[in-house]
């Protein structure tokens, strides 16, 4: 009988376990879709550090492959969007990734 009880409890401890993690699977996936819908280049890039760290342990020569990719690209449109568009760059710079300086209210 005490074991009978013991595993009841377990299984009441594992029901409640699993609705805590569900909720919270939940919250983050509701966090994730307002941080899109705030701030969708910086959720965007998020998910890609995230997806290639991922890689970086499970697959490490997919990991490599993705760097390897990524810094092409980087190269070949950092250097189209200086080449065609210094006079636009100059006149309204990109948005930086990080601000170090809150924005002002105004």
């Amino acid at each position: 009988m005490k074991h009978a009880l013991t595993f009841a409890i377990l299984i009441v401890a594992f029901a409640i376990l699993k609705a805590v993690v569900i909720a919270l699977v939940i919250g983050l996936a509701l966090a994730l879709i307002y941080s899109f819908a705030r701030q969708p280049r910086e959720t965007l890039l998020f998910l890609g550090v995230l997806t290639v760290t991922g890689l970086a342990g499970a697959q490490p020569a997919a990991f490599i492959a993705a760097v390897a990719v990524i810094c092409v690209t980087a190269l070949i449109f950092g250097h189209r969007r200086r080449s065609t568009g210094d006079n636009q760059s100059q006149a309204h710079p990109a948005r930086p990734l990080i601000e170090l300086e809150p924005r002002s209210k105004a």
